[in-house]
Order: C-alpha cells, then structure tokens, then sequence
C-alpha cells in the first residue's frame, strides 16, 4: 500500500513537472521566453513590463519588494494589469495596485523624474516611501526610459 502511495506520489510530481515546463516555455506576453522587437523605446518597455527582462534579454534584479511576485513572473503586469489601470488585489496581500498609465501619474503631478524614483527607489513625488509590496527595481537608464515610454502608450 505505501509504495502504491508513493508511487502515485511521484507521478503527480513528475505531472506538474511537465505542466510547469510547458507553461513555462510558452511565447506568451508575461513569459520570460516572448519575444519582442527592439527596434524602439516602447517596445523595449513593452518586454519589461510584460516579463521583467530587459536589454539583452536578461532578468532585471529588484532591490526590496515582495520576494513572492518573483512566483507570479515578477513583472508589472502581472500587479499593474495588461492596461496598467491596476484596481484588483495583488496576490497574498489587502493592497490594490495603483493606476500607472502615465496620464494617470501626470496627472498626480509626478513628472517623469518622480516616475524613475518611483520605480528605482520605491518614493513617490512628494518622498515618501511606496508600499514595500512595490520591488525597487535595478533598472539601467535605457530600460528605466524605455518602461516609462510604454507607459505613455497606455491609455
């Protein structure tokens, strides 16, 4: 009976085994694998905000943050939405992601500058700390304007 069990135990594991990988290796947007042009900023951004990779394709390391957003794919999407309008409770926590469309954050008087702080130190336009939730991300300038040009094309 036991190695029965452990046998049907071990074929679950190797199931979910499988399945995890064929996720994984999906080109879809917010898998680490999807491919998208470079030939402009927006696009540039469009990767990091769907996958949390940047230039070359590497992962992009954050500083601070919610070590468990690294399970859901890490990236802004999978918090902000695929329209960056968040609204909806990010996962194993009370707090709801704010609206990052850059008409949004302009509109609460960040300029862009504040929007880099922001996604770079975690402080918002008048210096106080965002959530801990938020990850501080390691960006390089080109990634860091690069994200920002994406977000303008969000409507």
């Amino acid at each position: 009976m036991n190695r029965n069990l452990l046998l049907a135990g071990c074929a679950l594991v190797i199931v979910g085994l499988v399945g995890l990988f064929l996720v994984s290796s999906s080109a879809i947007p917010g898998s680490p694998t999807a491919q998208f042009p470079a030939s402009s900023p927006e696009s540039l951004g469009e990767q990091i905000y769907y996958t949390a990779t940047g230039s070359g394709g590497r992962p992009i390391p954050f500083a601070r943050g919610a070590r468990f957003l690294a399970m859901m794919g890490g990236s802004c999407v999978n918090c902000h939405g695929e329209d960056g309008k968040g609204g909806f409770p990010i996962m194993m926590t009370s707090e709801e992601a704010p609206d990052i469309r850059y008409q949004s954050l302009k509109a609460e008087g960040m300029t862009d500058r504040d929007i880099e702080k922001a996604i770079r130190d975690g402080i918002d336009e008048e210096g106080n700390d965002l959530s801990p939730i938020m990850p501080r991300w390691q960006m390089n300038d080109e990634e860091l304007h690069a994200i920002i040009a994406y977000l303008k094309s969000l409507e």
